[in-house]
């Protein structure tokens, strides 16, 4: 019987010695990795920055080249979706129900293609 309980008790510390030198934090990386990793995330950010200005700058040129009809269209748009948006919050209609109107309101007010 106090076999038994001997390996029990050795079998608990070599169980929870492991699981604790499993849960020891990783040790940083040298100054010198870390001041990599700083600036790698730095040109990232910048690298992202810059992607998102293009494109804030494309999508602008390419509203501004629009025929008027599909600007009024789109400004429209944004308009009734903010107004969806706010009766969402408001509880005064469910998500479901907020994205059938704004598709049924797209429909009823969709431009006609122009003739290419």
């Amino acid at each position: 019987m106090n076999t038994r309980l001997i390996y029990a008790a050795l079998g608990l510390m070599l169980v929870a010695g492991g699981t604790a030198q499993a849960q020891e934090r990783q040790r940083p990386g040298t100054l010198l990795e870390r001041r990599e990793a700083l600036r790698a995330r730095r040109e990232a950010m910048i690298t992202n920055r810059d992607a998102l200005r293009e494109r804030r700058e494309a999508m602008r040129l390419r509203f501004e080249s629009m025929p008027a009809e599909q600007r009024a269209f789109i400004q429209s748009l944004r308009a009734e979706r903010g107004s969806i948006r706010d009766q969402v919050k408001s509880g005064a209609i469910t998500r479901q129900e907020a994205r059938e109107a704004f598709r049924a309101w797209i429909q009823a007010n969709r431009p006609a293609r122009p003739e290419q």
